[in-house]
């Protein structure tokens, strides 16, 4: 594409021949250091059994409720041995998805497995081509995208497994939902002290417990308060 004539813009066919090569893998997701999750333990144990058995997960909750922190702690299990198994080709992590249109979100994963040398943006016959035979374990936050978008990203790569984050549920039916809620009170006072930096004074636990009460066990928000 030549754009800044006065003519406007000048679209031609690429002449030369197309080299397109598989990365190596497995991948790894780019994702930062996780700190240790409070409690949590049952909703991994879910999502854990629903990629063996191929079943997409979804993970839903309020803004702050800790949805990002489990799904990138769930990332970094792609290590474990089971996990290796049914996701031979490594985990992709893609922070902030938004309203990202399904054909970028494919991009995205199509040049994350296969390099070019040139730039290339496959049609949708390509990608359903390219994309089919992948096993990755693909982990989008904070999915905001209509419901048709997402399950055309999920069609055209449909040996992959899929874990997402979002305010609410998108696919019923189609998707394990996992709705995120508050920490127990016992966890949650266990992150006002690791925010603050100090361990509680026994005078202050029975305050500190009734403030997380009074939140829900809400995380972002016990952050806040501390």
């Amino acid at each position: 594409v030549r754009t800044g004539n006065v003519d406007g813009a000048l679209v031609q066919r690429h002449s030369g021949k197309l080299q397109l090569r598989p990365r190596p893998l497995p991948l790894r997701p780019s994702i930062g250091r996780v700190r240790k999750l409070l409690d949590r333990g049952a909703e991994i144990s879910t999502a854990e059994m629903a990629l063996e058995s191929a079943i997409p997960v979804e993970v839903y909750g309020q803004e702050g409720v800790g949805k990002t922190a489990l799904l990138k702690h769930l990332a970094q299990l792609i290590t474990v041995e089971h996990t290796k198994d049914n996701f031979p080709g490594g985990a992709l992590y893609h922070g902030q998805v938004g309203a990202t249109p399904a054909a970028d979100l494919l991009q995205f994963v199509f040049e994350s497995v296969y390099e070019t040398d040139q730039p290339y943006k496959p049609r949708l016959a390509d990608l359903q081509k390219l994309l089919y035979d992948q096993r990755l374990l693909i982990l989008l936050d904070d999915v905001r995208m209509p419901r048709a978008e997402l399950e055309a990203v999920l069609d055209t790569a449909p040996n992959c497994g899929f874990m997402l984050t979002a305010p609410e549920r998108h696919l019923l039916g189609v998707m394990r939902g996992i709705q995120l809620t508050g920490l127990p009170t016992a966890e949650a006072v266990s992150l006002l002290e690791s925010t603050l930096g100090r361990p509680l004074a026994d005078s202050e636990r029975d305050a500190a417990a009734r403030l997380c009460e009074a939140l829900d066990g809400h995380p972002l928000h016990i952050q806040q308060a501390a």
